[in-house]
């Protein structure tokens, strides 16, 4: 999954499991800041990436949710447990997994076989 895909499936997934308003998420791998904002609720996203220029919108159930990336022009699936996620980015490919602790996101994606933490 490409660095700018994750960190905004960690803004959504974030954002709807802390339930905390934020315009940016911290990427501690890559020490710096994206900015991203818009209404997020378990039925329906429209975030705008403020430093990618695109948008992450979709629409679910209140538990999943699909969503679109137009900076990659990929789907992806989004998957609430509580308060740890999971989903699949169809542009890479591959399987990612996280958690949400207050607002820290630490996700882990298959695809780089690697965990990444974020704040928001």
């Amino acid at each position: 999954m490409e660095k700018f895909v994750r960190a905004a499936v960690a803004y959504v997934a974030g954002r709807l499991i802390s339930g905390k308003e934020s315009s940016s998420i911290y990427d501690f791998s890559e020490k710096d800041y994206t900015s991203l904002g818009g209404p997020v609720s378990p039925a329906s996203v429209n975030v705008f990436d403020y430093t990618h220029a695109c948008y992450i919108s979709g629409g679910g159930n209140g538990q999943t949710l699909k969503l679109f990336h137009c900076g990659v022009n990929n789907y992806i699936s989004l998957t609430l447990r509580g308060d740890s996620f999971a989903g699949y980015d169809y542009g890479s490919g591959s399987h990612f997994s996280g958690m949400v602790r207050r607002f820290r996101i630490r996700l882990y994606d298959s695809g780089s076989n690697a965990y990444f933490s974020y704040s928001i």
